[in-house]
């Protein structure tokens, strides 16, 4: 065995341990491979926060490093893989036919691989089962694979499981059958995330998952768009081995007040912090019942869109002593109206939000003076106002205070907000820190362009979504030869009447119009 062989073997036995690629990193440089630059640069990249000066510097190395080695560096992998991905300088993650994967073993004789998608599934449920490449997975993506619940029985008989930590059989046929197996199965011993969206799991297949022991160490539980109802969710709610449960994700799954009053007051999952209940049926009632439980005072995240819930609801989140460590809250499309928003911005319990999500609520005016008012949102980085109804008068209340002078990213788009309300927008000094601003369908034409052009208060910016306006060329031109372009790295002009020369000016200049 060569030196090189001797450390690929080392790292794929041994693939969390960073200090042997690195080790690696130095033999190669030290023989001028490029490839020891390239682990190093991604290793860099794993630890670097996103604020970290030279996060941009380091990624653009990892770029031109690909473009010029990826072909070498994918080696046997090249055009057998639909997909894949580099990680600490080796492929890790690959998406594949699955009787290729079973076929070709010597393909992942050089990378250790920890992550894998496969399809194609049915066509090899046994021969899968027995494959030792099993062993070396941390993450198994079988989603989307139509797999009955006598394919997942094969599979999960599989004495290589041992390893796996995250599951997605999202989107199959797994239902209650599939759901007992689930249960059943002691090889899924070690899982922190299983991914059951879209698989017909009914109260009884969830009746199944909470009572099992070998989901003690579920962390994350992805149930979206199943048919849970009040009784599955009462199930849940009563699972006694999910103590370390985090985030739960429920939408669409006809629950009403009966299942969210029994999760609310449920006292088994005390780790809970990040729940989803979008696009159920429990309203206002079932909304009162959750603010008032001291049980679920761990949230930080909570989703409640599309559930019609009124201004009532908005005002009992925001009168909750126990949501106070909220960072994140989505009630799009429940028609809370100005009165549920002025409830929102008027109350301290949410100093700690800084992500809002009131898109399709109708908040008109009034509801953006009061956030723009509010003092308790100034940690507020990212807010959604799509389609709310704002015109120039509710937007300037919005932007002209100080408060939300921390917004990275907004959405104004499906609004009213015409030229006046780009100019306010253009012209406020307090939208200095914004990298992402949506400005689509809100008839802003040549006056309202030519301003967010000629002022430099929008420093930061890197995407600007102009999308479905009625910008001229004249516009246009005048937006792409000022300073705002040229640190803009997306910029979409889709849906307005430009010429084609005028667009294929901006994707060269900008690099995006979609």
């Amino acid at each position: 065995m060569s030196q090189d062989e001797g450390f690929l073997r080392a790292i794929i036995e041994e693939p969390d341990d960073v200090g042997l690629r690195l080790i690696y990193a130095d033999w190669l440089e030290e023989r001028g491979d490029p490839r020891g630059e390239f682990i190093r640069v991604q290793c860099q990249l794993e630890d670097l926060e996103r604020d970290d000066p030279r996060l941009q510097d380091l990624i653009t190395r990892q770029r031109e490093l690909l473009a010029v080695h990826e072909r070498e560096w994918l080696g046997l992998l090249h055009g057998r893989v639909t997909d894949f991905e580099f990680r600490r300088g080796f492929v890790e993650h690959v998406s594949m036919h699955a009787p290729l994967f079973v076929a070709e073993e010597k393909l992942f004789r050089q990378t250790p691989l920890r992550d894998v998608h496969l399809f194609g599934v049915g066509e090899a449920a046994e021969e899968l089962a027995d494959c030792p490449l099993l062993e070396r997975l941390n993450e198994l993506n079988l989603g989307s694979n139509d797999l009955t619940s006598a394919e997942l029985g094969m599979l999960l008989a599989s004495p290589h499981l041992g390893g796996l930590t995250v599951l997605s059989l999202a989107s199959n046929r797994v239902d209650t059958a599939g759901a007992q197996l689930l249960a059943a199965s002691p090889a899924l011993a070690n899982l922190t995330s299983l991914n059951l969206n879209h698989c017909s799991i009914n109260p009884s297949g969830m009746e199944a998952l909470a009572a099992s022991p070998h989901l003690a160490g579920l962390v994350e539980l992805l149930l979206d768009d199943n048919d849970l109802s009040d009784t599955g969710l009462q199930a849940l709610a009563s699972a006694r081995h999910w103590g370390r449960l985090q985030r739960l994700l429920l939408p669409n799954n006809r629950i009403g007040e009966p299942g969210l009053r029994a999760l609310a007051l449920s006292p088994h999952l005390p780790k809970l912090t990040d729940l989803d209940l979008g696009h159920n049926r429990f309203w206002s009632a079932g909304v009162e019942v959750l603010a008032r439980s001291a049980a679920r005072g761990g949230l930080r995240h909570l989703r409640l869109r599309g559930n019609r819930l009124g201004i009532g609801a908005a005002r009992a989140l925001a009168e909750s002593p126990h949501l106070t460590n909220l960072t994140f809250l989505d009630l799009a499309h429940n028609s809370i109206g100005a009165a549920g928003a002025k409830a929102l911005a008027g109350s301290a319990n949410f100093a700690r939000l800084e992500n809002l999500n009131l898109m399709g609520n109708e908040i008109g005016d009034g509801g953006g003076q009061a956030l723009g008012a509010s003092p308790h949102l100034s940690n507020l980085t990212t807010l959604y106002l799509c389609g709310n109804g704002l015109r120039v008068r509710g937007v300037k209340g919005l932007v002209s205070s100080p408060t939300l002078g921390r917004l990275c990213f907004l959405d104004l788009s499906g609004n009213r907000l015409e030229d006046m309300g780009a100019q306010v927008l253009a012209r406020s000094p307090h939208l200095a820190n914004l990298k992402m601003l949506l400005l689509g369908n809100n008839r802003i034409g040549e006056a309202g362009v030519k301003d967010l052009a000629a002022f430099g208060n929008l420093k930061r910016l890197q995407l600007l979504d102009l999308n479905g306006n009625d910008i001229n060329d004249a516009a246009a031109q005048a937006l792409l030869a000022s300073p705002l372009a040229a640190q803009l790295i997306d910029l979409n002009l889709d849906g307005n009447d430009l010429s084609p020369a005028v667009l294929e000016t901006a994707r060269a200049k900008v690099g995006s119009t979609r």
